[in-house]
């Protein structure tokens, strides 16, 4: 039987491939070099995005980046609290709100500790919203 997708490990490197002019675009090496590293840490989620089924590939990568950062972030006990005072002046908090239940679903994917984390951070978004 045939695939009709093309498995995600695959799908990331084309994607990759077609931001390739954008990078060559970066104005100095290191900017360059934190894009690849970037584009690199979506491989760490390859299963969760493979199973996410969003058509447009770009979007599990980017989540996959998000999710990572904030992983890191909570890692090093990083204040949020400029980020809260942000949001809750935001005039686009209902649209917000509307992307991140988009994403809900893809907490179901996400091996448990990484679950756990994402919904952590889903809730901790929302709430801000609600304020």
């Amino acid at each position: 039987m045939g695939r009709t997708t093309p498995s995600f490990r695959i799908a990331a490197v084309l994607e990759e491939k077609e931001w390739k002019q954008y990078r060559v675009y970066l104005n100095n090496k290191n900017d360059r070099k934190v894009f690849s590293k970037m584009f690199s840490i979506a491989r760490l989620y390859n299963s969760a995005c493979s199973y996410s089924s969003i058509p447009i590939r770009l979007y599990p990568i980017m989540m996959s980046i998000v999710l990572h950062h904030y992983k890191i972030l909570k890692d090093n006990n990083l204040s949020t609290s400029s980020i809260e005072d942000t949001d809750s002046n935001n005039h686009n908090s209902i649209i917000l709100q509307k992307e991140l239940d988009k994403w809900k679903t893809y907490s179901d994917i996400l091996r448990k500790p990484n679950r756990e984390l994402f919904n952590q951070c889903y809730d901790h978004h929302t709430n801000i919203l609600l304020r």
